[in-house]
């Protein structure tokens, strides 16, 4: 009984001091730990209720209380919407491996400017975190902008001399605006300051929600142009995969730290983080990566490839893989293939690539097919043989290895594109005289249709009829009264199948009386739409009728309207014809009596603008 009692006492007294002396006793209700002679093990299940109740910082006070040789592992798992606190850059003394997955993480950027850091030595090895969320308060942030010159290289790079293998995936952020009572409570030129900085971050990052933290986006808003010197001499893993935040260990500062190396990293991988292009920093910066073995843009939507060999013009030998798997590469060619194997020692993997397969990819698509297109340096992309067809949609989900033309869409083989071409050919020339007879005749044709259905092009339709108090006026001499008031006024002022009477002006019936004839003559051209002229030799020699014919040809030239219409009653020679008349005639319409067609001619000419 005594044996019992004391083994109990001493397991209380050892989880009593564990939990006191290892870790915070706040940690208590959530997690649990092991130790072992090299390791102590803590893994953490946080709930949603569970509010900010780890803090990483809070280790430190603890870590010291081990033996020196002992290294601390943290595992934090967090079910939706559960919280932690946790600042960059992870600086806990003895702590050798940290992953955190699934948590809302706060305080995340506070220590940027914090001094001190440099005062606790570089531990962690590994760190993983996936699947979080950082949430900031943005005000603190902006009131310490104008002091940015003064963050830390501790801060900015993190436990680089000790870290072997970093990994982000799926890091979102939530930015918590100032509410009114955060600014109720600054001065009117704090405030003032912050709205300017608030503005040019918008314009600075107009299409996404911006992380301010990255450095490079803050150096367009602050004046500083600060490089870290980081030196990842151990980095052998780097992945920041599907991330809208890119922790300090992102891609600018790999590239812009000018004087560091990463002689020991193996493995880049930037997928599924939305890359348009293949990033041009490769080019300068190859160099650094002596061992590199596996470069991962995967997921991402880069399309164009074609120079990708302009990367590695001095790359040393050794065997790297580029994976560009499932990007947005429609478009490939034989010459494309044949200039990656110039680069001897990578090897492309584009596997899952939306390639077009359509016709014209027709001499590649039958390259490709044939085996021997594969030979010696050819033989590691022959792959691509099996990779399948995004489009056309005859070809969609094909192997391109047993694609046919039909699926192509080339179902037409070239050698029996003869008799096609003919009766293009053929086609073509029907086209063109049908064009020309189209012209040729189109006035005949304009005609027929008005005649038959009343219709007109747009741009004939005269707009000023209803602005006329008649139709036409009609001018002619006394000799041929017969047949102007018999025939001709008979015919216009009679409705004619789907045609409406014409109002006609005629000297003998609708002249005013008491108004002289002049007055008249001008009066009746006015209010008419059209002046018809019938021409004879009565006319020439009648001064009334060339005073009518001069004032309606004033209308006409003068006022810039289409207005005179000229009968030919008779033949004249144009010897007897005044220099007025001459150019009337070949300037104007005018129409033969004895055409067949007569009356439907001078129908259209009524109805048209057209002179």
């Amino acid at each position: 009984m005594a044996k019992v009692t004391v083994l109990l006492f001493m397991s209380i007294y050892i989880t009593v001091t564990v939990s006191q002396n290892l870790y915070p006793p706040s940690w208590d209700p959530y997690c649990d730990v092991t130790i072992s002679t090299e390791f102590v093990n803590i893994t953490c299940n946080l709930k949603p209720e569970d509010q900010k109740l780890l803090t990483l910082k809070d280790l430190n006070d603890y870590t010291n209380n081990t033996a020196a040789n002992v290294k601390y592992s943290v595992l934090w798992k967090c079910s939706p919407n559960a919280s932690v606190t946790m600042r960059l850059p992870m600086q806990i003394h003895k702590l050798y491996s940290l992953k955190v997955f699934g948590c809302r993480i706060f305080e995340y950027y506070d220590d940027w400017n914090h001094q001190s850091l440099g005062s606790i030595k570089d531990s962690l090895v590994y760190e993983e975190i996936a699947d979080c969320t950082l949430v900031f308060h943005i005000l603190p942030l902006l009131l310490s902008l104008d002091n940015f010159q003064n963050v830390s290289n501790d801060w900015m790079c993190g436990p680089d001399t000790t870290i072997k293998q970093s990994i982000s995936r799926n890091i979102t952020s939530v930015i918590i605006e100032p509410n009114q009572n955060d600014f109720d409570n600054l001065s009117n030129e704090t405030k003032l300051y912050v709205q300017k900085i608030l503005f040019n971050i918008l314009i600075a990052n107009s299409s996404v929600v911006p992380d301010p933290f990255q450095w490079w986006n803050i150096k367009n808003i602050v004046d500083f142009d600060y490089q870290p010197e980081c030196n990842y001499q151990k980095l052998e893993v780097l992945e920041v995969v599907m991330s809208e935040t890119l922790h300090t260990q992102n891609l600018n500062i790999i590239f812009k730290s000018v004087k560091r190396q990463y002689p020991n990293m193996r493995v880049f991988n930037y997928s599924y983080n939305g890359y348009q292009l293949f990033p041009q920093e490769w080019k300068e910066n190859m160099h650094k990566f002596p061992k590199l073995e596996y470069i991962d843009y995967s997921y991402n939507l880069i399309s164009d490839i074609w120079n990708v060999n302009r990367f590695w013009d001095d790359y040393p030998g050794r065997h790297v893989v580029l994976d560009l798997r499932y990007n947005n590469i429609t478009t490939l060619t034989t010459e494309t293939i044949s200039k990656w194997t110039e680069l001897q020692d990578i090897t492309l993997n584009i596997r899952g690539n939306p390639l077009d397969c359509g016709c014209f990819k027709q001499d590649f698509l039958n390259a490709v097919q044939d085996d021997t297109f594969f030979d010696g340096k050819m033989q590691k992309y022959k792959y691509i043989q099996n990779m399948k067809c995004a489009s056309p949609a005859t070809a969609r989900g094909i192997k391109i290895i047993n694609l046919s033309k039909a699926e192509m869409g080339c179902e037409i083989p070239p050698d029996d594109l003869t008799i096609y071409l003919v009766v293009l050919g053929v086609l073509a020339v029907v086209l063109i005289v049908c064009l020309i007879l189209l012209f040729k005749f189109r006035k005949e044709i304009k005609l027929l249709l008005y005649v038959k259905f009343k219709v007109l092009f747009p741009w004939d339709v005269d707009k000023s009829a209803e602005m006329k108090r008649f139709d036409a006026f009609i001018s002619y001499s006394s000799s041929e009264s017969q047949w102007v008031l018999g025939h001709l006024v008979q015919k216009l002022e009679s409705p004619f199948e789907s045609h409406d009477a014409l109002s006609l002006c005629i000297h003998e019936r609708d002249f005013i009386c008491g108004k002289s004839i002049l007055l008249n003559i001008i009066d009746s051209i006015e209010n008419s739409r059209h002046t018809i002229v019938v021409l004879s030799r009565k006319f020439i020699q009648s001064v009334w009728s060339m005073a009518e014919f001069k004032e309606a040809y004033e209308e006409s030239v003068t006022k810039k309207r289409r207005h005179l219409i000229i009968i030919k009653y008779e033949s004249i020679p144009e010897a007897e014809l005044d220099s007025m008349l001459k150019r009337c005639i070949k300037s104007f319409t005018y129409i033969d009596v004895n055409d067949p067609r007569f009356i439907d001619r001078l129908r259209f000419s009524l109805a048209t603008k057209s002179k």
